[in-house]
């Protein structure tokens, strides 16, 4: 190979690795609960190929270099992964995770006739015991125990309801603070930038839950607006 293509091949491999250092950016963002809208601190954000990886602070809050072509994946033990693209023209993200839960295998238990060695004394109680009936009452006076209300498919269409019904009572919340506009009129009158508003943001979350799960969009921007004025003013 000649000293001139030598020089080429250096002066590519310069080009491209200067192209994607400068097409990487920091990209910010903020996890929480889909239901509770609460802060998930400690969530492993990995960029998908990478070995770039970081965590949420204990607001929920992170930061990680990307470029537009990278994919996050966010993991969280108790919570389903998230895989969420990148898109440079919003520098903030919000991911909302929500509860993942895990079903064992059943297990079938059969009764089986044990025979007791004839060195040991025969067990009246062993001969005459009866199983308790399930949700009924033993002759002690026990309460048996009701294990159809364990039924896994109950438990999670309980879950699921609540997680559906959670996410409905927040809706108009979760419209309002995903409004660009409101976010960029918050950010300029109270001279935050966007890390710091979801920081605030995320606080928030934690200390007026009632609001959150209101209705009424005009109650919840005046409750917005006074909590970054006393936030802020506290600096």
């Amino acid at each position: 190979m000649s000293v001139t293509v030598r020089l080429l091949f250096l002066v590519f491999a310069i080009i491209s690795l200067s192209w994607d250092c400068h097409a990487q950016k920091l990209i910010k963002g903020i996890v929480v609960d889909s239901a509770s809208l609460t802060n998930l601190a400690g969530v492993h954000v990995l960029v998908k190929g990478t070995n770039r990886a970081t965590s949420t602070n204990n607001n929920g809050v992170f930061t990680i270099l990307a470029t537009e072509r990278d994919t996050l994946i966010f993991t969280y033990i108790g919570y389903a992964r998230e895989k969420l693209p990148v898109y440079l023209e919003e520098e903030t993200m919000f991911v909302r995770m929500r509860e993942e839960s895990i079903l064992l295998k059943e297990v079938i238990v059969k009764d089986r006739f044990m025979l007791l060695n004839e060195r040991y004394i025969k067990s009246p109680t062993l001969q005459s015991s009866k199983p308790l009936k399930a949700g009924g009452f033993s002759q002690q006076g026990g309460v048996g125990v009701n294990f159809s209300y364990f039924s896994k498919q109950e438990k999670e269409k309980r879950k699921l309801g609540r997680i559906m019904a959670e996410n409905e009572k927040a809706r108009v919340y979760m419209e309002m603070i995903n409004d660009s506009d409101l976010k960029d009129e918050i950010m300029a009158r109270f001279k935050i930038d966007e890390e710091k508003f979801y920081e605030l943001l995320a606080v928030y979350n934690e200390k007026h839950k009632d609001i959150m799960y209101s209705s009424n969009s005009g109650l919840i921007l005046n409750s917005l607006l006074s909590y970054y004025q006393e936030a802020t003013l506290k600096k």
